[in-house]
Parts: structure tokens; C-alpha cells; sequence
């Protein structure tokens, strides 16, 4: 049997296509990326934002951070774009859930372990953005002591692998699960604050001040998410 006739031969070539092709789509993406950034100031938020975007692979934080400042101070409205998720999508090129992601990822951290958003030497490392957005996730879904949940913190960082992480969780977690929310009417209700926010913001004479709180409990209810 030659080399081309070996199943094994034929799946290597076909893992190996799947690499190139991702790597091309992620090439695509960092120069458009960097044609956005020839018509940006050096060295302004805009332009060291697009800079973590095209960096996104090496630290999720240092995006994650940037993103919550854009998206609290609606800073996207100074750069021509009308919602933050439109922003994410055609400037820095990725998906809303994705920032979704690492906003409230950053946020995490931000409250539970400040020490690992240190940009310096006394860093101890960066957790996987995986590994974090599961325990944001557990810590909404069960009424768990803080020293416990710190043990748990501590047990899901020493893991090496996200899946692994999952299986600990569960299995840590379930002595202090609560019941799970229904999910159908807490999406209901982020749709329709959405659309009352929209229809505020394009009805004329709607004072700023009430668009921007309806604007508020949106956000609001996607950090619960």
C-alpha cells in the first residue's frame, strides 16, 4: 500500500488543509484589521484597540479590557457606528458573542481576581478565556461560599485543558447547584429591552438621558448572560 492509498496519510493531509485554511482566514482578518489602522491617530484608543484585535490570540485580557471600556463609554458612537455590536463586527472583525465573551470575562476577573489583569511582571499568568467564561458562568448558577469558590477558582486555573475544567465543575459544583433559570424568558426579556431602547432612540423629542438608561438595562442584562 503506497503512501497516498494509507487512510492515516489521507487524514493528516486533510488536518493539515483545515490548519491552512484557518490560518488564512485569521490572515485575512488581521489585514483588514491593519487597513482600518492606516486611517487611525498612532497611538489613540482607537488605534492601540485595533492593535489588541489584531493581537487577540496572543492576550484575550488585554482585548477583554479595552472592549468593556468601548462598550461602557460608548466610545464606538465617536468612531461613526451606531451600536457596539455593529462596531465589533465591521471594525475589529469579530462576532458579538465573541465580545460578548471577553467583556464579560474582563468583568469577571475585574471583581474575582483583579491580580490576573496586571500587566506586568506580578502576573502570575493569564487564565484561558474558556476556563474563565465557565466559572462566571458557574458562579451565577449556585449559592457557593466565597472560600469554597476561591478553592474551585484555583483547582479550574491548575487545569491544562478547558474540557477537563467542565468535568471538575460539575462534579465540585453540584452540592451547591440552584436550580437552573428558564432560559426562553430571560432572552425574551433582553429582546424586547433591545427594542424598546431602539425604538426610544429613533423616536424624535425621547430626552438622551432616557434612551441612555434603557440603553443601560440592556447591557445590564447581557453581564447576566
Amino acid at each position: 500500500m503506497g503512501l497516498f492509498d494509507n487512510p492515516m496519510a489521507h487524514e493528516i493531509t486533510k488536518r493539515t488543509e483545515k490548519k491552512t485554511n484557518m490560518v488564512e482566514i485569521e490572515s485575512k482578518s488581521s489585514l483588514a484589521i491593519s487597513d482600518f489602522m492606516k486611517n487611525v491617530e498612532p497611538g489613540s484608543e482607537r488605534y492601540t484597540l485595533l492593535q489588541a484585535a489584531r493581537n487577540f490570540k496572543v492576550s484575550w485580557i488585554d482585548l477583554g479590557s479595552k472592549l468593556y471600556r468601548v462598550r461602557q463609554k460608548k466610545l464606538y458612537q465617536q468612531w461613526g457606528y451606531q451600536d457596539f455590536e455593529t462596531y465589533c463586527r465591521k471594525e475589529i472583525r469579530i462576532q458579538p458573542q465573541t465580545a460578548q465573551k471577553l467583556t464579560a470575562s474582563y468583568h469577571f476577573l475585574k471583581t474575582e481576581d483583579p491580580a490576573l489583569l496586571k500587566n506586568d511582571a506580578t502576573r502570575r499568568f493569564e487564565p484561558d478565556i474558556q476556563v474563565v467564561d465557565m466559572l462566571r458562568k458557574a458562579r451565577t448558577q449556585a449559592d457557593i461560599p466565597d472560600d469554597k469558590f476561591k478553592e474551585i477558582k484555583n483547582l479550574a486555573y491548575a487545569e491544562p485543558e478547558p474540557a477537563s475544567v467542565r468535568r471538575m465543575l460539575k462534579e465540585q459544583m453540584s452540592p451547591y447547584k440552584t436550580p437552573k433559570p428558564i432560559e426562553k424568558p430571560f432572552k425574551r426579556l433582553l429582546s424586547q429591552a433591545s427594542r424598546l431602547a431602539d425604538s426610544l432612540e429613533a423616536t424624535p423629542g425621547i430626552p438622551q438621558l432616557l434612551i441612555n438608561h434603557a440603553k443601560k438595562i440592556v447591557d445590564n442584562l447581557r453581564e447576566l448572560k
